[in-house]
Parts: C-alpha cells; sequence; structure tokens
C-alpha cells in the first residue's frame, strides 16, 4: 500500500512540474501577443486577407461540392436509427421486441421502394397517424429512401 501511494506523489510531483512548465510557455506566449509588433520583417510583408472576396480562386473553396453528396447514407436502416428512436419503436410499435424490430428493420433494408417498405411495415406493424412513434418511423422510411 505504501508503495503505491509513494507511486501517486511521484506522479503527483511529475505533474506538477508539467504544469509549471506549460505555465512559464503560456505567460511567454501572451507576452508576446501584447508586443505591439512583434513580428519578424519578413512575417510584416505578408498581407492577409480580410474578406473572403480578396482570396484568389484557386483557394477558394469549391461551391460545386455540397452537403449532400459528401455524406454518405447509412449502411442500412438499423444504422440510420438514432438509439432514443430505437428504444422508443421498440416499446411503443413492437411491444418490447427488440429481436421482432431488428428483423423488421432488416426486411425493410432489403425493400427496393418507399412503397415496398410501407407495404412491408403495414404487414408487420399497426400504422396508426395518430401515434407519434410510428409518424417518425414512417418519415425515417421517407429519407432513408429518397
Amino acid at each position: 500500500m505504501q508503495k503505491l501511494l509513494d507511486d501517486i506523489r511521484v506522479e503527483m510531483e511529475t505533474l506538477k512540474a508539467c504544469i509549471g512548465r506549460m505555465e512559464q510557455r503560456l505567460d511567454e506566449l501572451q507576452g508576446k501577443l501584447a508586443e505591439p509588433d512583434s513580428r519578424t520583417p519578413a512575417e510584416a510583408d505578408v498581407q492577409v486577407p480580410e474578406r473572403a472576396a480578396d482570396v484568389p480562386e484557386a483557394e477558394a473553396p469549391s461551391s460545386s461540392i455540397i452537403l449532400g453528396e459528401r455524406i454518405k447514407p447509412a449502411a442500412d436502416l438499423r444504422h440510420a436509427v438514432s438509439l432514443n428512436d430505437s428504444f422508443r419503436f421498440t416499446r411503443e410499435l413492437f411491444g418490447g421486441d427488440a429481436a421482432r424490430m431488428n428483423r423488421v428493420f432488416a426486411k425493410l433494408s432489403e425493400a427496393q421502394s418507399l412503397e415496398e417498405a410501407m407495404a412491408l411495415l403495414c404487414g408487420e406493424v399497426e400504422v396508426d397517424e395518430d401515434n407519434e412513434a410510428a409518424t417518425a418511423l414512417i418519415e425515417l422510411l421517407r429519407k432513408y429512401f429518397n
């Protein structure tokens, strides 16, 4: 037990020394920032553009890339469902049977179209428009298949 306490003390001293060095470095950097013009002559000659319009076209980001093109769709429907929704769907639509929900989601993922998925869903679950969980699942299917 004493060895463990000694090891902890050594670690604490090492950490205190590291923190002290970091505080010194921080003070040095803050001092450099406080100096009016501490830049070297080479740095002083560099002009930094103030607006995006001042950036040459070669450096401007491409506007043809849209976020939706860069986001990969979920591998299957199960991965498109958040953890909270998964619990909610299990509880409210599948009577607490997570295995059944996973089987239905696997079938839904294999569907070729939204219409086919909706037919599968209606065959497995009572789809009531007043049920918020059912509405959320239908909206998820719309997003998944579009």
